[in-house]
């Protein structure tokens, strides 16, 4: 069985290679995937803590990208503005089990502020995402060194220090490098099934689109890495602002759309 699995799995790499032209416009020219920090305490309502925006390139000559959109971004949520973050708590939860919020509704408040398509989700809460770092061996810092679970989570939820949002969410982006660079066939499978099967963790993917991709990108890119990557944030400023939906004033990050229209179109 052995034997004829391996078989198997060369004659398809060999008709891979032989028509890698045809399957080239079979795959996007971007793979992008929304992973989604939940801010989930008990049964409560969550919120999206971290919204972390991973652009994949076809091409392996092209970069990575991880793009941060801020919690507080002002955005057209459900047609009025509010922070994208409460995207996440509003609405009906999906019926799935899941103490978690509304992927729906931040995936298309996401996809219509940046005028992108999200193809896969990725959802975790506090105690999930310690975890994985502990799972991995700890994340790599420039700054700490090696770090565990519980001090991983504390630089990427910490925005009252120098630096404030901005130092919390590059932690979050070198964190995330950190653990990828770990990463193997089997901690990839390993971690498929306790995204499907754990009720604090999710995963959303088209699976034909997602497969193909993939095997496109392990063959050209050479393996599981990201190769040359590049961090951006959704350029904008901070204002405060009276919320209609809080009922007071409140902080915003304000999103400059022409330098975001930009930015999207420069991935």
């Amino acid at each position: 069985m052995k034997r004829f699995f391996l078989r198997f799995l060369l004659i398809l790499f060999l008709i891979i290679v032989a028509n890698v032209g045809f399957l080239y416009f079979l795959v996007p020219e971007r793979y992008t995937l929304l992973l989604i920090g939940s801010d989930q305490r008990g049964e409560e309502r969550a919120r999206s803590d971290v919204l972390l925006l991973v652009s994949l390139p076809r091409n392996p000559r092209d970069e990575t990208i991880l793009l941060t959109i801020p919690r507080d971004s002002r955005v057209p949520v459900e047609g009025e503005l509010d922070k994208i973050t409460h995207a996440y708590a509003y609405g009906e939860r999906p019926d799935d089990g899941k103490l978690l919020g509304n992927v729906d509704l931040t995936v298309k408040s996401v996809e219509d502020f940046l005028e992108l398509d999200i193809n896969a989700t990725a959802e975790f809460t506090f105690e999930t995402f310690k975890e994985i770092v502990d799972s991995l061996g700890g994340a790599e810092t420039s700054a700490e060194g090696v770090i565990n679970g519980e001090r991983a989570l504390l630089l990427v939820r910490n925005r009252f220090r120098p630096g404030g949002d901005f130092a919390r969410t590059a932690d979050q982006r070198e964190i995330f490098l950190s653990l990828v660079r770990k990463m193997n066939w089997q901690e990839v499978q390993r971690l498929r099934t306790e995204f499907e099967t754990n009720p604090e963790l999710r995963v959303h993917y088209p699976a034909l689109e997602t497969y193909t991709f993939g095997l496109w990108y392990i063959l050209l890119h050479r393996g599981l890495t990201l190769g040359e990557t590049r961090e951006e944030v959704i350029p904008g400023h901070g204002e405060t602002l009276y919320s209609q939906q809080l009922g007071q004033n409140a902080y915003f990050w304000i999103p400059d759309e022409d330098a975001t229209r930009d930015l999207i179109a420069s991935f």
